[in-house]
């Protein structure tokens, strides 16, 4: 099952033949090696260090035992903390290596669900932009959302340059809000250009809530949220399954969980 850039996938391990369909329980003596074999620019192993109390990144290769892996609080898990997919997903594979025997699982680390695009991409200072949202898929094609999807949307970056315009109320951040969004830049920008990053991620049916854009600096609108997610992996015919699950494992370092996108317009001064 896949799950989005900053999100964390447990490591369960089972023990098992080739010719039964039955399991048994990992042994606890058994020593065991996870290697991120594919897709390591995409996520890293983490653990739990008791002494400091934090996270710690543990990097693409494990030497673990199934002890460990049966106790929440020494199980290392993965976390999509690499590189962003943009457009396509990417897939992470795992190999679990014990006594000789291996096998390996994977899981995919999905681009954001949004397309964020401008009509047009480049404006003048006071002129507006349709701001574009269409969904994405796994392979990278887009198809138009419900009618009735409602999004979170706020400008990340350049928020001194410019305003959010929905259904008739003007703002740098709202909660929950339809399509039909529009992008209104400020009647003037010292620069010959500013680039405005605006950020949108599907949003529950909330009522709407907006924050003011225009604050006076270019810092940034909107902070990301974490959120947990309910997947269950299990590949049921290795000896030595690596089988991961994305249910917010993460205890303690707050990543972004890649539901987000982030679309950018260009506002360039009229050269005379």
């Amino acid at each position: 099952m896949p799950w989005y850039h900053g999100g964390s996938a447990n490591i369960n391990l089972f023990a098992g033949y080739d010719c039964s369909s039955s399991w048994i329980q990992w042994s606890a003596q058994d020593p065991l090696t996870l290697t991120i074999v594919s897709g390591s620019q995409y996520a890293s192993f983490y653990g739990w260090d008791a002494g400091s109390r934090s996270e710690v990144r543990l990097g693409p290769v494990v030497n673990t035992t199934g002890t460990n892996i049966q106790n929440y609080s020494t199980s290392p898990y993965l976390v999509a903390d690499g590189i962003q997919p943009d457009s396509v997903a990417e897939w992470v594979v795992v190999q679990g290596e014990s006594g000789g025997l291996t096998s390996t699982d994977s899981i995919q680390v999905l681009p954001p669900p949004v397309a964020v695009t401008f009509a047009p991409p480049e404006i003048p200072p006071g002129d507006t932009a349709d701001i574009i949202l269409k969904e994405r898929n796994p392979d990278g094609t887009t198809a138009d959302f419900p009618p009735d999807q409602l999004f979170e949307v706020g400008i990340s970056s350049g928020n001194s340059y410019g305003t959010i315009l929905s259904s008739g109320d003007t703002a740098g951040y709202f909660a929950s809000v339809p399509q039909g969004l529009k992008f209104i830049a400020v009647d003037s920008i010292r620069a010959d250009s500013a680039m405005v990053g605006v950020q949108v991620e599907p949003a529950m049916a909330l009522p709407s809530a907006a924050a003011p854009g225009r604050n006076g600096s270019d810092n940034k609108a909107v902070v990301s949220r974490s959120k947990s997610v309910s997947q269950n992996v299990r590949s049921p015919s290795a000896i030595v399954s690596a089988a991961m699950a994305a249910n917010g494992r993460r205890k303690s370092v707050s990543f972004t969980d890649g539901q987000y996108s982030i679309g950018w317009v260009k506002i360039t001064k009229n050269q005379s």
